[in-house]
């Protein structure tokens, strides 16, 4: 039978079922836990399958005996089981009286989930609800994540060049590739922000496809969209070169190092070169001017998951642990180091009051404050705050949630310390501290949960990058402080997480001691991510 006389049967188990939504019921049910659904569940936010009330994407399709258009429309809210879904409609240009209708939900984990299919044609109907919703997006995507029993993520960081329909080029997509049960296989493109943007339908040895053509009434509310048209008349151009540019490799290999940014010059400081407990002493100075690393002074004192602060063109390095090869076993310390950058000399300062480990530090109005992190034996939640004029140390008001392997960052004067590891494991906590009166807040929390990830300010936002949440991942978050809200930008290159560290010099944030070798340092140009 040619291909166009089994529309229906193609609309559902490859073109629609296989677009901006994953088609879960050509290829088979993966088991998740249980998902658990909140308030905004019709609203998707989930990086590779973005849509809400409102949404058009209109796909071409090429290469069968007719071009026709596929129709894609979140036409309403309706609950289903008690759970609020985002109703979608997709019709065809060739079909107009078909039509299929199904039912999505996102769980409080991001992962987005179907309760309810319909064909409106022949009335079938397929209801899964709450108690079997099949997922058809998680939240974390991986290569080699398995989005169905059939369709399985083979690469990522994927440029797809501009399509025959004009769109693209989509920078950082994934490809999955899906292997049906008579043997043909298609590839799918995903970009971020939009979802599918290219299907490549290699079966019976044809070329037949399926390409991106219109995506209409992305909303301001979805900011971090890229690449679309944000109305009817024009195309948003795409970046000039992507938002991530890998640098030159930072020369000493290691983990668990801090660093700190002075004068356009970002500083690597300390670390481990290997779990052999080798505890470095290393500094070593970026310029991104001229893509270069040279050597400094070292640090008097050999550590690890330290952290830094810089007040007034000085770098202070900050507790951290060490290792007694007499024990054997690392120990918290409460040594403070200054660096002067212009005359590349160290000096000691007066001791932190409280030796730890994998805590933050922050610098606020002439101040630095250490935050959180581990004191050896248990997480902590203790708060100091170092005025280097005096060289004194003063207690704070506690953090909210005791735990170790945070991050923190800077916005408009006030701290924002994120994720971390504490009681029940990684934690998707955001607490907000203001300096002046000494208090705290909680924010909304993030997308995902995270510890042994780092985090920069540009501007009036926050960024976060990568962790080590289950899967070494590559996730990249923009936290908004004056809407107190999320969203998701290009992720990184490669994943990374074990105490690699993040600077910014002129609104790019230098990502530094990336991936398994520990070397290697990109570039993220938040401007060239909208």
């Amino acid at each position: 039978m040619p291909r166009y006389q089994a529309l229906p049967v193609l609309i559902k188990s490859l073109l629609f079922l296989t677009l901006i939504i994953v088609g879960c019921f050509a290829f088979g049910k993966v088991v998740y836990a249980f998902p658990t659904f909140g308030s905004n569940s019709s609203k998707l936010t989930n990086r590779y399958m973005p849509m809400k009330v409102g949404d058009k994407l209109t796909y071409k399709s090429y290469g069968w005996p007719a071009t026709f258009y596929i129709y894609t429309n979140a036409i309403a809210q309706e609950n289903i089981d008690s759970v609020k879904c985002l109703k979608v409609k997709t019709t065809t240009s060739n079909l107009p009286s078909y039509a299929e209708y199904d039912w999505y939900a996102q769980d409080t984990s991001g992962n987005i989930w179907i309760l309810q299919y319909q064909d409106a044609e022949s009335g079938y109907l397929e209801h899964y609800g709450s108690a079997d919703a099949i997922m058809v997006m998680p939240s974390i995507v991986n290569v080699g994540t398995h989005l169905s029993e059939d369709e399985t993520v083979v690469a990522a960081g994927v440029t797809v060049s501009q399509l025959s329909t004009g769109k693209g080029p989509y920078y950082n997509c994934i490809k999955t590739k899906i292997v049906y049960q008579d043997g043909d296989i298609d590839y799918q493109y995903y970009a971020p922000g939009v979802g599918i943007v290219k299907i490549e339908a290699n079966d019976d040895g044809g070329t037949n496809g399926v390409e991106i053509s219109d995506v209409f009434i992305r909303p301001p509310s979805m900011p971090w969209i890229s690449l679309l048209l944000d109305d009817e008349s024009g195309v948003i151009p795409p970046p000039t070169q992507p938002s991530w540019e890998e640098k030159a490799p930072m020369p000493t290999p290691r983990f668990s190092l801090s660093a700190g940014a002075i004068n356009g010059k970002i500083y690597a400081i300390g670390g481990q070169s290997d779990w052999n407990v080798n505890d470095q002493h290393t500094v070593e100075e970026y310029s991104p001017a001229t893509n270069t690393w040279i050597t400094k002074s070292p640090m008097p004192t050999a550590r690890s998951a330290l952290a830094v602060g810089v007040v007034n063109g000085k770098i202070y390095a900050i507790g951290g642990h060490t290792f007694n090869p007499s024990i054997p076993a690392y120990l918290t310390t409460n040594i403070v180091e200054e660096y002067n950058p212009v005359s590349n000399t160290w000096a000691t300062r007066a001791s932190m009051p409280t030796p730890r480990c994998f805590f933050a530090a922050v610098s606020v109005n002439g101040k630095i404050y250490a935050i959180g992190g581990s004191s050896g034996d248990s997480d902590v939640a203790t708060v100091e705050e170092y005025d280097p004029l005096s060289n004194t140390w003063s207690e704070k008001a506690s953090m909210p949630t005791a735990r170790r392997q945070l991050s923190a960052s800077v916005a408009n004067n006030k701290i924002y310390a994120t994720g971390g590891y504490g009681i029940g494991g990684n934690l998707k906590v955001v607490e907000e501290y203001d300096p002046i009166a000494n208090t705290w807040a909680t924010k909304a929390s993030m997308p995902n949960r995270r510890f042994d990830h780092v985090s920069a300010s540009v501007g009036e936002s926050i960024f976060l990058f990568g962790d080590f949440s289950g899967p070494i991942n590559n996730i990249v978050e923009k936290y908004s402080p004056s809407t107190d809200s999320w969203s998701l930008k290009t992720p990184m290159p490669e994943g990374s997480f074990d105490g690699f560290a993040a600077s910014v010099v002129n609104d790019k944030v230098y990502v530094i001691g990336v991936g398994a070798s520990h070397y290697k340092v990109y570039e993220y140009t938040p401007l060239l991510d909208p």
